[in-house]
């Protein structure tokens, strides 16, 4: 809270158009956060875009229960649910690198079959 000079009230720093640069927050850096304040939409990711790339690429299965999770995460935030929200992130993020890692091990597999038979 700050007080201008000459005025008897105090108002939030946010409402001084000369500290806005000292306010903003430049991407990818961390956000102070007290506790039980909401986390802001777009802090905690989602991964939805690469749920759906390696749907679309690598594992369908596993690439579909990335994209359930990943779906949760800015409901939850929006409902204030940080933790749950956090919980749906950890689950989108563990489902990508389950679907990676098998799209990858099985075109590797599928690869080798192919050379293998001679069909290169």
């Amino acid at each position: 809270m700050l007080q201008r000079e000459g005025q008897t009230n105090w108002a939030p720093l946010s409402s001084f158009p000369e500290f806005a640069p000292l306010l903003s927050v430049a991407p990818g850096q961390p956000v102070a956060m007290s506790p039980g304040q909401p986390i802001p939409e777009g802090t905690v990711p989602n991964y939805l875009v690469h749920s759906i790339l390696l749907t679309l690429c690598c594992c369908p299965p596993f690439g579909i229960a990335a994209i359930v999770q990943a779906s949760k995460v800015d409901a939850l935030l929006a409902a204030g649910n940080q933790a749950a929200a956090m919980e749906a992130s950890a689950g989108a993020k563990k489902w990508c690198i389950w679907a990676l890692v098998i799209g990858a091990v099985f075109n590797i597999l599928l690869i080798a079959l192919k050379f293998y038979e001679g069909g290169f």
